[in-house]
This record gives structure tokens, sequence and C-alpha cells, in this order.
């Protein structure tokens, strides 16, 4: 059993510290012996957290990190770095120690409790809003998603109350949104996904049969993040965005991918495959589910990016392109903005006996030639 060497000394001589210079959580005066026998045999974060936990204000949860053992020092360095400006708790329990080592407690053994904060002054504002998709001006009445994207990962907890739609008299649109406190992230935490409430876009809901879409057509709307928004670092931004953009009619078509156009390149280089769409799609899917294989059926390895509004796709291979024939394979799940699918309309009716189309992958087949 680790800690096996832990000797019973006073509670006393315990300190729970925060360090401003490494920001860490530590505490010292343990016995020597004790972080000795921790350097190899550190216990699973879930263990840990019943001895040493650090919190983030009145939260519950413990924060992520990782601990580690240094003379007579046991330190606490979270995997994402403490907000400046907000408060921390520590907790201490030297009682759940000695129990976890299989030692007699300690008479004095009141938990140690330490409350801190980083001041926000030594850093500035740094993260800004980069891009919003679509990124065209004018946007179907049954647009269904925006695509935020900010410059360095950003503080989940609260999003909503930084974004707001605005209509063209600058009064907030009621209930334009997916009801999301924290938002819809992706594993970074650089690209916010908003979703225009589904419930008012979809023909045959009570929400849109009562309220009807969020947006309607012939008038325009602004997107507002305010620079309250935060950072990781619990931040501001440099700046609060807006986004102005106009709305058109309805979208209630799929796109049609035996329209699309594809410009292959010549064997023996690099240069990109370009795939020219019939109509602009959702950014992310259309980065995401086009994938190249060759005729063996090998998936292509590559960097890909969507440009023209969301209109068109390139793909640079990692490896020369070589003569022959190839497959691009378009996932079921690709849209454009409004939802529409190749394959199924977002909002489609059921067919008799109340089943719904089912979208599926579609396939086109192109050749390199010399």
């Amino acid at each position: 059993m680790w800690l096996g060497t832990l000797a019973a000394q006073p509670a006393s001589r315990v300190n729970l510290s925060f360090d401003a210079a490494t920001h860490t959580v530590f505490i010292n005066g343990l016995d020597g012996t004790l972080p000795g026998a921790l350097a190899e045999h550190i216990p699973e974060p879930a263990t840990m957290n019943k001895v040493f936990a650090v919190y983030f204000e009145d939260s519950l949860i413990p924060i992520l990190g990782d601990y580690t053992a240094e003379g007579a020092t046991l330190r606490f360095r979270p995997r994402f770095p403490f907000m400046p400006g907000r408060t921390h708790r520590a907790v201490f329990d030297l009682a759940a120690l000695f129990t976890l080592a299989g030692r007699n407690t300690p008479v004095d053994t009141s938990p140690l409790r330490l409350t801190f904060r980083i001041d926000p002054a030594a850093l500035s504002p740094r993260t800004r809003v980069t891009q919003v998709f679509p990124s065209a001006e004018v946007v179907p009445a049954n647009l269904l998603r925006i695509y935020v994207h900010f410059s360095r990962p950003m503080t989940r907890h609260g999003i909503a109350r930084h974004v707001r739609l605005l209509d063209q008299n600058g009064q907030p649109v009621e209930a334009a949104f997916l009801e999301m406190e924290d938002g819809l992230w992706d594993p970074d935490g650089q690209r916010l996904t908003l979703f225009l409430h589904p419930g008012r876009i979809k023909r045959g809901l009570a929400l849109h049969e009562g309220m009807g879409s969020p947006l309607r057509p012939g008038f325009r709307y602004r997107l507002v993040v305010a620079r309250e928004t935060e950072d990781e670092d619990g931040l501001p931004l440099i700046e609060g965005f807006s986004k102005e953009f106009s709305v058109t009619a309805e979208d209630r078509t799929s796109p049609d991918v035996h329209k699309w156009m594809v410009t292959e390149p010549r064997a023996g280089g690099r240069q990109p495959l370009i795939v020219k769409a019939d109509k602009a799609l959702d950014a992310a899917l259309f980065a995401r589910l086009l994938h190249v294989e060759n005729a063996a059926g090998q998936p292509l390895a590559g960097d890909t990016s969507v440009e023209s509004q969301e209109t068109c796709w390139r793909f640079v291979p990692r490896d020369i392109w070589r003569s022959g024939n190839y497959v691009l394979r378009i996932g079921a799940r690709l849209e454009d903005p409004a939802g529409n699918r190749p394959t199924r309309l977002f909002d489609e009716l059921a067919a008799p006996g109340g089943r719904r189309a089912q979208a599926h992958e579609v396939i086109l087949r192109f050749t390199i030639g010399r």
C-alpha cells in the first residue's frame, strides 16, 4: 500500500496554499517520506479528489488536474488554467489521507480550506471572434445553425447570456435559439454552434404554428456577441462582435450532388481536388463529411478547406496524386444551412404509414489522368 511509511504527524504542521508563480495549489509540512511514496504511486484523480480537491466557485465537481509529490510538498496543477478574477476553493482532508494510507488518524483532523483569486490585471484580453458561418450576407428564413469561431479556447459556462439576436429595430428576438446555457462547443472550445430553435422552424409543430420562424423574409437581423464573453482564462474579448444579415424566403430544396462540379488535378503532384456545390452548405459538415478514396477503397489523408461562402470544397492530399479511379464519399448527414440533406429535406412530410425517408451516403466517381 502506498503511503505505508506515513507518520502520525500533527495536523498543525500542514499548510494549504496557492502558488501564484506557478498557478498551482500545494500542501507542505507533510511527513518527508510521503512524497517519495507518492512519486511512484499517485492514485487515480477520483481517489485523490477525496483527499485533496480544488473547485471553481460554488461548483461541487472538482476541477480536473494532476497531482505531483516532491520533497515535503504535494501539489495540484489544473489541466486548464485557473480563471483570473474568479473565486476558487481548495480542500485538503488529512484524515482521509491517513485513512487511505491505512494509518491511525491524528487527533486534530479538521479539513484545511483555502479560497483564492488570481489577479486579472496582469493579463490583457487577447481573444476575438474570427469567423461566423454562414458567411453570406443573405440567409434563408429557415436557417438552422450559426457557427461562431473564436481565436482561443473559451469558457463554456453561461455563454447563452452573452449572445443575442436582434431584429432590425434593435429588439431581441424572442426564443431565437435552442436553450443551452453553456452552449454547444467543439472539443477545442473555439467553435460555438447556435441552433435557431428547431421547434419554431419545423412545420407542423406547435411552436412553429404559434410563433413562426425566428427569422422573417425581407427583414434584417444582427447577431451580437458581447465583449463580456470570457475565454478560458476568464478574460473578456478584445472587443464585442456583431454581424448583420438579411433574410430571404425559406429554402426547402435538397442539395443536388449530381449537379456538383468536380475539378480533377493531374497525376504526379499535390494540386487540390476542387468540388463546387450547387448551393451553399453547412460549413462544419461540408468540411467534415466529404472523403476521398482510391480504387482500392483506401481513404486518402490530406487537408480540406471550405471557401466561396460555403459552396466550394478543396482537398490537398498528403501524398502526390496517382493516375487512376477515385471515389468521393459524401456523408449522409451533410446539410445545407437550412438542414436539408441531399437525400432528405429537414422537415420532409412523413410517407404513408408515418415513416420518414432515411438519409443515405452519396458517391461521386472521378478519374485522375496523367
